[in-house]
């Protein structure tokens, strides 16, 4: 009688013990899976990014990012995540000599378990600047550095509606952390 009493108590226990494991999972979040760039020139470099938070209970581990071919990198901040933390997941386009739409969706793997995740990057990238009509940007291309021997920190564009419609502007994305874009 005691042995079973003794087996049922043990059997409780890891039961209870069980659920508990169970529900302290790790847990990705993505407030943001999608940004669409818009029109791009051909041979440019665009990023964005994209935040990547813990909401589970257990700690999330981010085991690979695949960026997908070579013209897309994928710089990751950190790859361990307390619950309730967040790191930025940076995704870089190098257009090369592509035309028209373009779409990247980079894979992101966590200890979560299957399936895996994407963020998807999307543009329309142009031939000759003049293909954003009726909008019109000079220089349509800016460089700017905080390497050691050349140091750009400022650049001017203008940016002119040719048309008799009025247009909206507004800043879609920034470069995390790279520079401030004023308008």
């Amino acid at each position: 009688m005691n042995n079973h009493r003794l087996s049922l108590l043990a059997a409780l226990v890891l039961v209870v013990m069980g659920t508990q494991t169970a529900g302290a999972l790790p847990k990705m979040f993505l407030p943001q899976e999608e940004f669409n760039f818009g029109f791009v020139p051909q041979d440019s470099k665009v990023s964005h990014v994209f935040w990547i938070k813990s909401v589970g209970e257990d700690s999330l581990v981010i085991v690979n990012v695949k960026p997908g071919c070579s013209c897309t990198q994928a710089p990751l901040a950190k790859k361990e995540l307390a619950a309730g933390d967040s790191t930025a997941l940076e995704i870089i386009y190098s257009t090369g000599k592509n035309i028209g739409k373009s779409t990247k969706r980079p894979t992101i793997t966590t200890n979560e378990g299957p399936p895996s995740r994407n963020v998807t990057i999307s543009c329309d990238v142009v031939r000759a600047p003049d293909s954003t009509f009726p909008i019109v940007i000079k220089p349509y291309r800016l460089f700017v550095s905080k390497a050691d021997t050349i140091e750009i920190d400022e650049a001017k564009f203008t940016i002119q509606n040719v048309s008799d419609q009025p247009v909206g502007i507004k800043v879609a994305s920034e470069p995390y952390g790279y520079f401030k874009l004023t308008l």
